[in-house]
């Protein structure tokens, strides 16, 4: 992300990221009772489903590792390559969504895409109940519009806290582990070499009929 912010505004690529989150009309902020300061916000995405989108099955590290060749191949700096990378990126958890949603007949797909929190109160019991929050207003708006609802983990921790707010059952779909990307920069050095952890990806959805982990 720190890449990113530095890319603006040689490339507007966040701005139209953000804009697409804000205009959801799913996103969510959370204010302090005290002062009404903001101290959180939930972005969130909303797409519909295109009849019209072929679906296939490929894997997360496939799509990934090829995004970053592409990314490279076409990248003129490293500032380009980490756009592209991002863009490409977006784009599996588009496809993901259309997946999902002619999979199981809906109609559109909720994603939470990134959630932001005052560093005062990180590591706290807001942070679970801002993320509980969060995540029963998406079942809430899955069920008012015929929608799936996708996650994304990316950090440790990130299955536990999904059993201590997940009101509903979820399905894996897909499990990336980090130190098989294949994210070169221009100078050759992986990014990821080295790095522990994985990318979840989950469908959580009042309908899902899969058993948690």
């Amino acid at each position: 992300m720190t890449q990113l912010i530095k890319s603006y505004p040689e490339h507007d690529y966040l701005d139209q990221e953000i804009e697409m989150l804000l205009n959801s009309g799913l996103t969510v902020t959370y204010k302090s009772a005290k002062d009404d300061s903001l101290i959180g916000v939930g972005l969130i995405a909303y797409w519909k489903v295109n009849p019209n989108y072929k679906t296939f099955r490929v894997s997360g590290m496939k799509w990934l590792n090829t995004a970053a060749k592409v990314a490279r191949d076409f990248g003129k700096t490293d500032t380009e390559i980490i756009v592209i990378y991002r863009d490409l990126t977006y784009q599996w958890i588009y496809h993901v969504a259309q997946c999902e949603m002619q999979r199981l007949g809906k109609s559109g797909s909720i994603y939470c895409a990134s959630g932001f929190l005052n560093p005062e109160l990180r590591f706290s019991h807001i942070t679970i109940e801002t993320v509980a929050l969060t995540s029963n207003m998406m079942h809430k708006a899955s069920l008012e519009n015929d929608a799936v609802c996708l996650y994304l983990g990316t950090y440790k921790g990130f299955m536990q806290s999904m059993n201590l707010i997940m009101a509903y059952n979820y399905a894996v779909l897909d499990i990336v582990e980090y130190g098989n990307l294949d994210y070169r920069l221009s100078n050759g050095v992986n990014l990821m070499q080295g790095q522990t952890g994985s990318m979840i990806f989950l469908e959580a959805s009042p309908y899902t009929t899969h058993a948690k982990m």
